[in-house]
């Protein structure tokens, strides 16, 4: 399915009249109604899909829940052990207006439990968690210089890549290895001098990534230069989807696809609609007859009993005193 995709879970019965169809100048308050025809009855269980900007990956200590405090007022749990983030968390992050006067950026990002090695297979918190991503425009991985667990930060980049291959093949709807993905190495503030820009070198050459970006949440360094770049990113993002939206239209514009004349519903749940719409204007009009003929029925009554010199004296008065009131 697509976003903005519409279709029938189940189909509903025909309505039958209600109260209002009944109701006369006799009968003002009508208490009877007919009942509808049959319908489907299912029992579902829907399940919301958080939508964010931004998506959050990373193995457990990472940094991710650091960096949402650091740049949202999101409040994530954050504890020198794995897997303190149970459930994904949402929070906006300003960026700030692009030049003086224009509108504040924001961005949406979602905080994901920590993924590790065989998480498509079950280990961990297993990948459930991902198809709240699948909505997200980038995904910023966030790689930790030095794990904890003295696992090596390619191996750990690998897992998360192995991971997100696993959902897709999973048969799910959304390519999540396929996303844009932001590149970022976490705690710099722990890192020697001078070993900075030769991890930044190792990191790039095995993701193939552009530009690896270096920050600290716990400091704030280098933390707005990730948010322009995820901002970048969701942009092109959004005007690529909004060109092809126009291109479609313009493509079924030059087939003769007309939006207003087009239908999709199917023809005979049409016919099968003008139909009911047909006998209910009968039955209106019938039952709108039956009640002229039953108010003038007393005053031809009265006129045929009467003789034409009478009928001449016959007043209005008379008359009306025979026909109900409206």
């Amino acid at each position: 399915h697509t976003p903005g995709m519409r279709f029938v879970i189940a189909e509903g019965g025909k309505g039958g009249l209600g109260n209002k169809a009944f109701k006369t100048s006799t009968h003002q308050t009508p208490r009877e109604a007919e009942p509808g025809g049959e319908y489907e009855c299912k029992r579902l269980r829907l399940e919301l899909k958080l939508m964010a900007d931004v998506g959050l990956l990373g193995k457990p200590n990472a940094g991710k829940s650091t960096l949402l405090c650091r740049v949202s007022k999101a409040t994530p749990k954050i504890a020198p052990y794995p897997f303190t983030t149970l459930r994904p968390h949402l929070g906006i992050a300003e960026v700030g207006a692009a030049q003086a006067g224009a509108r504040p950026r924001r961005l949406v990002v979602a905080d994901m439990p920590g993924l590790i090695e065989n998480a498509h297979l079950g280990a961990g918190m297993g990948i459930r968690f991902l198809r709240h991503v699948e909505r997200t425009r980038v995904l910023l991985h966030v790689l930790e210089p030095h794990p904890t667990d003295e696992t090596e930060i390619i191996a750990n980049y690998k897992a998360i890549r192995a991971a997100l291959k696993g959902y897709d093949k999973a048969g799910n709807e959304t390519a999540l290895s396929k996303k844009p993905e932001v590149v970022v190495i976490s705690k710099s503030d722990i890192l020697e001098p001078g070993a900075e820009a030769a991890l930044v070198k190792k990191v790039q050459k095995a993701t193939k990534a552009k530009k690896v970006f270096v920050m600290s949440a716990a400091t704030g360094e280098g933390v707005r230069e990730v948010l322009e770049e995820c901002w970048r990113v969701c942009d092109t993002d959004k005007k690529a989807e909004l060109q092809a939206a126009e291109d479609k239209v313009d493509v079924l514009a030059a087939s003769g696809w007309d939006a207003k004349a087009a239908d999709t519903r199917a023809p005979a749940k049409l016919a099968k609609q003008r139909e009911q719409r047909e006998v209910n204007k009968t039955i209106k009009s019938m039952k709108t007859a039956a009640v002229k003929n039953e108010a003038a029925a007393p005053a031809k009554k009265l006129k045929r009993g009467l003789g034409k010199n009478k009928q001449k004296k016959t007043t209005k008065a008379s008359i009306k005193k025979y026909v109900p009131k409206k």
